[in-house]
């Protein structure tokens, strides 16, 4: 094979393997129309929904309750934290903390400082970190606040005693400083809710009594307040006052702090000891109010609502039952309208006594009294009487159920037999205020609609 037909043969296999010049052809893919293409598969697909915030609610129980499941999720039963979990919805999640407690300071203390280890230790995993404390279990969720690097979104104080030392400022004003919430406590969280019923005798009483602390103690860790507020003296430290016995500490339902909402409950549970009135605070169907509060940021709405419960006396403590009874429970109340509306909350009374029965210059006038009764005639709320007056008004918180057929009746108090001022009939059907006249007196009602 000579030089030439070499040379050609090496030109046709390299056009062969070359292939086709594609630069002008007319089936080249055309950018614009790919890119249009992309776009309407892009369009077409469903847009992701954003997921929930991942919010972590870590529950601390109280002095000597730790030792039930109330505060835990157990699968095929009902408590306070699986209701507080559903009413926190999709991407919650419950901590049940435990502590090994007594009725003293140094150990809540010692608590404190393990809870704020387990915030720390676990946040990173969340969007939301709240706390959820009964009892003395919402002190060391104050503290623990106070202590720990996370910024906590909410703390919600379920029957806390709020230990408060009391100060005079200059002027004379009277300063509760709050002893577990300092101003770091209220500086590293957005709010703190606080919820007690009204017949909570361990969050106030009881508390006071047995503080499980000393003044020195609570002197110390108010002393950031004492410094925002000139360093006010306390109220009680002279000589007599220590000699009988007076001090400066006392437990109340309202926390005196910023960033503070206070919320005080109606309940119906009585109990000679005060255990089951103080327990009731953590019932399944609060449980299930606070996860929904927490779900919803603390709106006002949520909060309007948890300030119109009513606790009825057969509350539960949150305790284990099964999802069968507890269902069927929840199920009764729902279709009575229960939850909705079942009564009214009287919260104030007022009287006015016309000039037939009394003038403001006679010198001896009538000592009146109201009383709200049924169609039966049974007393469903009897003010005491206000003892030689024309004008008088109480503060009262009475609950009304929904079915009542009511009368106002007025009464002159006397020390064998009250006399009748007469009665008219009242409706609170619409709006929250009225007004009942009759030619011997008047009388103005205000209220409020509730449910359980």
């Amino acid at each position: 094979m000579n030089a030439a037909r070499v040379i050609a043969l090496l030109a046709i296999t390299t056009v062969a393997l070359a292939g086709p010049d594609w630069s002008e052809s007319k089936s080249k893919p055309n950018s614009q129309a790919t890119g249009a293409t992309q776009t309407a598969i892009l369009a077409a697909k469903p847009t992701p929904k954003p997921q929930p915030p991942k919010t972590l609610v870590v529950i601390v129980p109280g002095t000597w309750a730790n030792n039930t499941f109330w505060p835990c999720e157990i699968e095929g039963w009902a408590t306070f934290g699986s209701e507080l979990k559903a009413g926190l919805g999709p991407g919650g999640e419950i901590y049940p903390f435990l502590w090994a407690s007594n009725n003293d300071h140094n150990i809540r203390m010692e608590a404190a400082e393990n809870l704020a280890k387990v915030i720390d230790e676990r946040a990173e995993r969340y969007d939301r970190v709240c706390l959820v404390g009964f009892s003395h279990g919402g002190n060391i969720a104050l503290w623990a606040t106070h202590l720990c690097k996370t910024k906590i979104d909410t703390v919600v104080c379920l029957g806390t005693p709020h230990v408060h030392l009391a100060t005079r400022a200059p002027g004379g004003e009277i300063l509760n400083l709050p002893v577990y919430c300092s101003p770091r406590t209220v500086d590293n969280t957005k709010r703190i809710v606080s919820v007690t019923c009204d017949t909570d005798v361990v969050a106030s009483f009881w508390a006071t009594v047995f503080t499980g602390m000393t003044e020195n103690t609570a002197t110390h860790m108010t002393r950031h307040w004492q410094e925002q507020r000139s360093f006010p003296r306390l109220v009680k430290d002279g000589m007599f006052q220590r000699l009988l016995g007076m001090g400066n500490l006392s437990a109340q339902h309202e926390l005196c702090a910023p960033k503070t909402t206070n919320v005080l409950i109606k309940s119906h549970v009585k109990d000679p000891l005060g255990i089951q009135q103080h327990m009731c605070i953590v019932s399944r169907r609060m449980g299930r109010l606070v996860g929904e509060l927490i779900h919803d940021d603390v709106s006002q709405t949520r909060l309007d609502y948890l300030k119109s419960m009513v606790i009825p006396k057969d509350s539960d403590s949150g305790h284990p039952v099964s999802l069968k009874a507890h269902r069927a429970e929840t199920e009764r109340l729902t279709a009575n309208g229960l939850h909705e509306h079942a009564g009214w909350l009287v919260t104030s009374v007022s009287v006015h006594i016309k000039p037939t029965v009394a003038k403001p210059t006679d010198y001896f006038k009538p000592d009146p009294l109201v009383c709200l009764v049924d169609d039966t005639g049974e007393s469903l709320l009897r003010t005491p009487h206000a003892q030689g007056s024309i004008d008088h008004q109480w503060k009262v918180r009475e609950m009304i159920p929904r079915e009542s057929r009511l009368r106002v009746a007025v009464w002159d108090n006397d020390v064998f037999f009250d006399d009748s001022l007469g009665s008219a009939d009242v409706s609170l059907a619409q709006g929250c205020a009225a007004t009942v006249e009759t030619e011997k007196w008047r009388v103005s009602l205000t209220w409020l609609p509730v449910h359980y």
